[in-house]
């Protein structure tokens, strides 16, 4: 088998590392070759054994280098295009982010040398329980960055039936251990992981066709006008009245709705000014309900604070969600006393938002309560249940302009089926310049619209009620399940050697 042809030592091991991290991006949208996240976490778990701690942390790092750097690259344009950095500095940043990202792969590289194992337990537990506690941990340390999760790769596998039981984080264990399975089938052990391989599949298999929730619920109709415009254009006032009336337009044509969306920030125009020209009131005189991204200015003696924010409208209310995870560099600066000096070199419109931190309730809309989360949230799975299981659906405003035409939208699409399967509620993504689409219960897209076409998305989802494990007791059954197979592996082999 090729997993044998590499040894520990020379630089042959270094380049595969490379190589298997840059292949494993084949394994999420828009490519979806699942299979791919197997191979390459195999060949790396493979490459680690019986390398050295710093060797395995090297090799974890560049295996990192070659998954991430490719991933995300996708910032650049964010940075360049429309931040007006120098190429140098845009393409530094994807480094560095890369690198940051990279050196969770390489503690997982070290941390597992620091433990004897037999084959079984360090393929099977060690190794499999180490990289979901370094996602995990990603996932919140310095703001956190949960992208490109593993366990994201298998949206459409019976794998992914593990996700309203563990999160998306439990379904990276799940390709861990298998991948560890293709491990040990290089050393000729077979029958145990065989065994482990079929019980993992078959109860994601029977998960994946449990119904977790109720939907009898009448459906709901809804629309999502999708905005096709550039950052840049959008924050140009000379183009608002044009952006506006276009939105005005294709919501006035719309007579069969219950539910009207608009994309993240969907003008540059400030709420205070919507409101002074009667948009809340036009809109409050459709027969359909309004749920639409704005930019809120809220003005406190001689403070101006400015909120992203999502407004839902209807006849005889006006509700508000504002955006609780702000993008880091992208709508604030964190340690700004150290790091403001960026500010001099990046220049990104709405950067220097406010975050509202106080617990939000889901809004009412068409008659159910819809969990409302802005962009860059919804790659968060532990804050998206914090409505749960008040909301029966779920909605996601994004402008997804700042990707350009790279990954990034199709990993954000990826990232909605997951929190759909994990909850086990229909999502509603809309986008400006990247795919909205509508979402069912189990993940399956009903609907979408390809990236930057400027059209209508007319769908229907139907919403849901019940709790799945995952939103009853978020990551702690998986966190005590991954520190139990590292105590198990230590207990159990204190005198192994490999």
């Amino acid at each position: 088998m090729f997993l044998r042809r590499f040894s520990t030592t020379g630089f042959a091991p270094l380049l595969a590392a490379l190589a298997a991290g840059l292949l494993t991006n084949l394994a999420f949208e828009p490519f979806g070759y699942f299979i791919v996240a197997f191979l390459t976490l195999a060949l790396l778990f493979r490459l680690w054994n019986g390398a050295s701690a710093g060797r395995a942390a090297w090799l974890g790092f560049l295996f990192g280098i070659g998954f991430y750097g490719v991933g995300i690259n996708w910032i650049y344009i964010s940075v360049h295009d429309f931040g007006f950095a120098s190429p140098i500095l845009a393409g530094t940043t994807v480094v560095l982010l890369a690198a940051i990202m990279s050196l969770f792969t390489a503690i997982s590289g070290y941390l597992q040398t620091k433990f004897h194992a037999s084959l079984i337990w360090r393929y099977l537990a060690l190794i499999p329980a180490i990289w979901t506690l370094a996602e995990w941990t990603r996932g919140w340390l310095f703001t956190g960055f949960p992208w490109l999760y593993v366990g994201y790769s298998q949206t459409d596998t019976w794998l992914v039936g593990w996700a309203p039981l563990t999160s998306v984080l439990g379904v990276s264990l799940t390709v861990c251990i298998l991948a560890g399975v293709i491990s040990l089938f290089s050393h000729k052990i077979r029958l145990i992981p065989l065994g482990i391989a079929a019980l993992i599949i078959l109860i994601g298999f029977f998960s994946s066709r449990t119904d977790w929730t109720d939907d009898s619920f009448k459906p709901i109709n809804v629309v999502v006008v999708q905005g096709d415009v550039s950052v840049i254009e959008k924050w140009d006032r000379k183009k608002a009245v044009r952006l506006l009336d276009y939105f005005v337009t294709e919501s006035r044509a719309v007579s069969d709705a219950d539910l009207i969306i608009w994309p993240e920030i969907a003008l540059s125009y400030p709420d205070t000014h919507l409101e002074k020209i009667g948009l809340w009131n036009t809109l409050g005189q459709h027969p359909a309900d309004f749920l639409i991204g704005t930019l809120e200015e809220e003005v406190e003696l001689e403070t101006t604070r400015y909120y992203n924010s999502a407004y839902g409208i209807s006849e005889d209310d006006l509700q508000k969600y504002r955006k609780a995870r702000l993008v880091p560099f992208g709508e604030y600066t964190p340690f700004r006393r150290w790091l403001d000096w960026l500010n001099e070199l990046v220049s990104l419109p709405a950067s220097d938002m406010t975050a509202y931190k106080p617990p939000q309730q889901p809004m009412l809309l068409a008659g159910q309560l819809a969990g409302v989360s802005i962009c860059y949230e919804d790659a968060f799975p532990n804050d998206i249940i914090k409505m749960l299981p008040t909301a029966t659906y779920l909605v996601n405003v994004s402008e997804d302009a700042w990707f350009g035409d790279r990954l990034a939208p199709h990993q954000r699409l990826q990232m909605s089926k997951m929190r759909a399967i994990e909850t086990a509620r229909p999502v509603v993504r809309a986008a400006n310049k990247g795919i909205s689409a509508s979402i069912d219960h189990r993940g399956q897209v009903i609907d979408q619209l390809e990236q930057s076409e400027g059209k209508v998305l007319k769908t229907t989802i139907v919403p849901t009620s019940g709790t799945t494990p995952f939103v009853r007791y978020g990551f702690v059954p998986l966190l005590i399940l991954c520190v139990m197979l590292i105590g198990l592996t230590i207990v159990l082999n204190r005198n192994s050697r490999n």
